[in-house]
């Protein structure tokens, strides 16, 4: 898993800095500013999940290190000591970004699995929120652009 965390926040800084040029190029060429908005939320949205990405695998290698001070796992301390003795293992989610303590089947210790605070939750309400409007940006640019070819069709057409 941690290779793939690695590569998927790999992926998304090269597409931040991928769409942060798309975006500025746009506005240097004095392109449709709908598409530099497009590009620039899409920047944001990905370097916010690389950074996100940064932190789970910061909470990754913590919680795989294995010397002294290691038991409970430190990411897990977090709800408290006495809940994370109760922790066996740990998962982490790509979408949205998160890691959650995994809790032994027959331990009663507070309900059973948690996810840890690694990822800030802002940080998951940007790449989200980002992405959204972006791709929404993108859709009305598109639209707005193919409603302008069928315009100018139309007033082509000989009557």
């Amino acid at each position: 898993m941690g290779v793939l965390l690695f590569l998927v926040t790999l992926i998304a800084a090269i597409a931040a800095c991928g769409l942060f040029g798309y975006g500025c190029g746009v506005v240097v060429r004095r392109g449709p500013v709908v598409c530099a908005v497009a590009g620039l939320l899409g920047a944001v949205a990905a370097a916010a999940y690389a950074v996100g990405g940064v932190y789970l695998g910061l909470a990754v290698l913590d919680a795989e290190d294995g010397g002294t001070g290691s038991a409970p796992m430190r990411p897990c301390v977090a709800a408290g000591p006495e809940r994370a003795a109760h922790v066996v293992g740990y998962e982490v989610e790509l979408v949205p970004l998160g890691f959650t303590c995994v809790v032994g089947e027959g331990d009663a210790a507070g309900g059973g699995d948690y996810r840890a605070g690694v990822v800030p939750r802002p940080l998951n309400l940007v790449v989200f929120g980002g992405g959204v409007l972006a791709a929404g940006v993108a859709l009305s640019g598109a639209y707005a652009k193919h409603a302008r070819i069928e315009r100018d069709a139309e007033a082509a057409r000989p009557s």
